[in-house]
């Protein structure tokens, strides 16, 4: 049964603190607190709701059990605070600061943190679902397993920062920066990032099928495992990326740029990547069944034991191509340059299927 909350002024509030006294299962909805001193203040089961922080420092105030849906923190700073499992959702975070704070499985949802900094905070299980975060930035935070689910992050800075198995539905990356950033098995389907630049990004396990690459830079960025059936890569530039066992059957890359790439054991079948640049791309065992490379450039690719059946090189660049072990029936290379291809070598062959004498 919960204790009956007792009505509180802000004098009798700060008397408390002053006094080493905990504040107590206390109804302070709508309480304001600005430029209030809540150093060293301890507050336990209270209802904060709608209650007034604006510009306060928060640092070594202790809050368990507490309530502050739609409450105001514009301007606030927070530092080495335990905020976890409270919520906070519908709040104002406009321009505050959060530095090393814990927040594990609280609730965020529909808050507004426009121009906030939330650096080496921890956001792990929390739900942000909804949350806005116009130029915020994040540094070096974790939103492990995060609903983000509706969050608009367009024009945020994210550095450094995980989302690992995060739901992002409906969420708003378009405008956000991406420098560093783990994305891995999050939830990314049909997602638009057409025309951004994507630093070092870890995509790896990601869901990202139907989601629009087309036109962005995603060099160095990380998509072991990852779906991209049916994405949109036209004219991407992904230059030295990992593409190992991802499944991007049914994808468009036409006119992209994937020099210096992986797509080891990867499936793109029946993907589409016409005048598509591969320099020096490696394809060991990939699936390629079906696919249009007519007037790529494959130049010194490595497409030892790849299945290539069915598929149209026709007018390919497979100048120093190495084709070793791979399935070719019905495959065409009409008019395609293969001077130098480096074709089936048997003492490779017979190396490879050594087997040792029991």
């Amino acid at each position: 049964m919960t204790a009956e909350r007792t009505h509180m002024t802000r004098e009798e509030v700060l008397e408390a603190i002053r006094a080493n006294r905990t504040v107590k299962n206390a109804d302070l909805k709508g309480l304001d607190l600005k430029g209030a001193d809540l150093h060293l203040g301890r507050f336990h089961g209270c209802c904060l709701d709608g209650a007034r922080f604006a510009g306060i420092r928060l640092e070594k105030t202790g809050f368990k059990d507490c309530t502050f849906k739609g409450a105001v923190f514009d301007g606030c700073s927070f530092t080495d605070m335990l905020l976890r499992r409270m919520d906070f959702s519908g709040a104002s975070f406009l321009k505050a600061y959060f530095l090393r704070c814990h927040c594990s499985g609280s609730s965020f949802a529909g808050a507004d943190f426009e121009g906030a900094k939330v650096h080496w905070t921890f956001l792990d299980k929390t739900s942000l679902a909804g949350a806005r975060f116009h130029k915020a930035g994040f540094l070096k935070s974790v939103c492990l397993e995060a609903d983000c689910s509706g969050a608009d992050f367009h024009g945020a800075h994210l550095e450094r920062v995980t989302f690992r198995k995060a739901n992002m539905d409906g969420s708003l990356l378009r405008g956000a920066e991406f420098d560093h950033v783990n994305l891995s098995a999050a939830k990314l389907a049909g997602h638009d990032f057409s025309g951004q630049k994507l630093r070092s990004v870890n995509f790896s396990g990601a869901d990202l099928a139907g989601a629009d690459f087309s036109g962005a830079d995603v060099s160095t960025c990380v998509f072991q495992g990852a779906t991209l059936t049916g994405a949109k890569l036209m004219q991407i530039t992904a230059q030295k990326c990992m593409f190992s066992e991802a499944k991007l059957d049914g994808s468009r890359g036409s006119e992209g740029d994937f020099g210096m790439s992986y797509f080891g054991a990867a499936d793109l079948s029946r993907s589409d990547f016409r005048k598509a640049r591969f320099r020096g791309a490696r394809f060991e065992k990939a699936k390629i069944l079906d696919a249009a490379f007519m007037d790529s450039d494959c130049y010194n690719c490595d497409m030892s034991h790849a299945d290539l059946s069915g598929s149209d090189f026709s007018r390919a660049n497979l100048f120093l191509a190495c084709v070793h072990g791979v399935k070719d029936e019905k495959t065409r290379f009409d008019g395609a340059n293969t001077l130098y291809l480096r074709k089936p070598d048997a003492d490779m062959a017979a190396a490879e299927g050594f087997q040792a004498p029991a």
